[in-house]
């Protein structure tokens, strides 16, 4: 029974004597925050700790972000920077056009070339492509089948 209590005190008394640091603490000089990546943060924090560089690491996405992005994106139909396609009624044919302006507008532009007297444009040419092909071939366009084949958003250079 002696050894069991000298055991018992001897275990206690190494349990609440303070240990000394194995490794001397670090100071670190700098402060880097990056973007956290799964597969690289843990090897690149390792590098740059190597030089006396704390590593904190911050998400792409945030709270603040997620609940203050109020802004919504307007309708393909109105989206700058369009190609559409307007499909003919009578025949195979197709246009395909590109504008920078919103889509809507052009194809109204597109349907007043051919309905008003707006149809010729210096030389007597046309203005638009299927205000042409509905004059030579006697076709009508099919406006309401406009497609939106690819938008992008406004980049300004």
């Amino acid at each position: 029974q002696y050894e069991t209590s000298t055991l018992m005190h001897t275990t206690l008394a190494r349990l609440n004597r303070p240990k000394p640091s194995t490794r001397p603490r670090r100071e670190f000089l700098h402060c880097v925050t990056i973007p956290y990546h799964q597969a690289l943060s843990s090897s690149i924090k390792r590098v740059i700790n190597r030089y006396d560089i704390t590593v904190t690491f911050s998400s792409s996405s945030t709270l603040r972000n997620t609940l203050t992005r109020t802004k919504s994106s307007p309708p393909p139909d109105q989206t700058p920077n369009t190609i559409y396609k307007i499909p003919c009624n009578d025949c195979p044919s197709f246009y395909v056009g590109q504008i920078k302006r919103p889509v809507l507008k052009h194809i109204k532009e597109h349907e007043s070339n051919i309905f008003n007297n707006s149809l010729y444009q210096q030389y007597g040419k046309m203005k638009s492509a299927p205000a042409i092909h509905a004059r030579d071939k006697g076709h009508t366009m099919n406006w309401n089948s406009t497609e939106i084949l690819a938008s992008a958003p406004n980049i300004s250079p």
